[in-house]
């Protein structure tokens, strides 16, 4: 059943458009801070 929900999960993200915020508010990604630090 967990696949059922994220395929559910990715349809909504991707409906909502909103999948690149979801994926860098992930913590396996890695975040562009130390970029904007410099």
């Amino acid at each position: 059943m967990a696949q059922l929900s994220l395929l559910r999960l990715h349809e909504v993200i991707a409906r909502t458009g909103l999948s690149r915020s979801t994926i860098y508010a992930t913590p396996d990604f890695p975040k562009p801070v130390p970029l904007t630090r410099r």
